[in-house]
């Protein structure tokens, strides 16, 4: 595969995946968005209902910082979401990202 092509494929998507990292986190900042307790309670309580245990068979407890700081993220990454889809104006774009429809699989440099 030649590196020219490469760089136009999948550059697009690159900066796309930098611009939300970095709008991501600066929203997280701005509004201050932490994992609380309730967070974490409403987490186990969803989970408890999904797998149609008790609350307290669902154990949050991690062997590293690591597991506890994922998790942490995903719960973030949540509030994120919910947050957005309830102040955020969707606009359907089209998908730029994609290979051309006339491309023709002999037509890539492998």
């Amino acid at each position: 595969v030649e590196d020219q092509y490469i760089i136009d494929r999948y550059r697009p998507a690159a900066i796309r995946d930098v611009k939300w990292m970095l709008a991501r986190r600066k929203i997280i900042e701005t509004e201050k968005m932490t994992v609380t307790s309730e967070d974490i309670e409403a987490y186990r309580e969803r989970m408890a209902e999904h797998n149609k245990v008790t609350k307290d068979q669902i154990n949050i407890d991690f062997k590293t910082e690591t597991e506890q700081k994922n998790f942490e993220d995903f719960l973030i990454e949540e509030k994120l979401m919910k947050m957005l889809e309830t102040n955020a104006v969707i606009e359907e774009v089209p998908d730029t990202l994609s290979a051309p429809q006339d491309e023709k699989k002999s037509d890539l440099i492998v």
